[in-house]
């Protein structure tokens, strides 16, 4: 029996329950599988899944295109069978996305742009509440805002939904929230999600922080 097909380099026959004999084959990349004679003959596998996958991609035909507001940067490796780039949103914010999502257009932008479309849209994105919701953003995840040591830099942060605009100005408005009022945590350790805020005056949050 031949013992090269294309990509596969057959090792030994092995035993299943199927009819016909069938191989163990090693591929150029490393990966292993069983393949029936008859697919090697008919050359139906030359090569594995992720060998396939990766020659379909042009890794530098990648680097430098845009894919609405995001602009490929570099490769960023292989996983689920398709390449992974670093990506850079026009707004500075840096992901690293699949190829195979950027292609269909699942992603045009990075979460930040996103919800500020959807402010836009509402008309709030220069309101209070907004400005509310991206200063507790920056307090627990940039170590360049004002005070990060006392939120992000102990471990402070917030509850997934409110990664979003859109279910934190809903929960607000059924909270209690009236211009002039702040976000206050009850427990001071705690971090910013529904169970663990309130909307307070700024003396009261004072007090809860000392």
């Amino acid at each position: 029996m031949k013992q090269i097909y294309g990509y596969w380099t057959v090792l030994e026959e092995i035993k299943t329950t199927k009819a016909g004999k069938h191989w163990l084959c090693k591929c150029i990349c490393g990966n292993y599988s069983i393949i029936p004679t008859s697919t090697l003959n008919a050359g139906r596998s030359t090569k594995c899944n992720e060998c396939m996958y990766k020659n379909r991609e042009n890794l530098e035909g990648m680097i430098g295109r845009k894919f609405g507001k995001w602009l490929v940067l570099e490769y960023a490796g292989w996983k689920n069978r398709y390449y992974q780039f670093l990506c850079e949103c026009e707004c500075g914010n840096k992901n690293i996305l699949y190829s195979a999502d950027l292609r269909a257009g699942k992603t045009t932008k990075c979460q930040h742009c996103h919800n500020k479309v959807c402010a836009i849209k509402h008309g709030l994105h220069r309101s209070k509440i907004y400005k509310v919701w991206t200063s507790l953003k920056q307090r627990c995840h940039n170590p360049n805002a004002s005070f990060f040591n006392r939120y992000g830099g102990r471990g402070i942060t917030y509850c997934e939904d409110w990664d979003q605009f859109q279910p934190f100005y809903d929960w607000a408005m059924e909270n209690g929230y009236q211009e002039g009022l702040t976000i206050d945590r009850i427990n001071n350790d705690g971090n910013y999600e529904p169970s663990n805020c309130r909307w307070v005056t700024h003396q009261e949050n004072c007090q809860n922080r000392s």
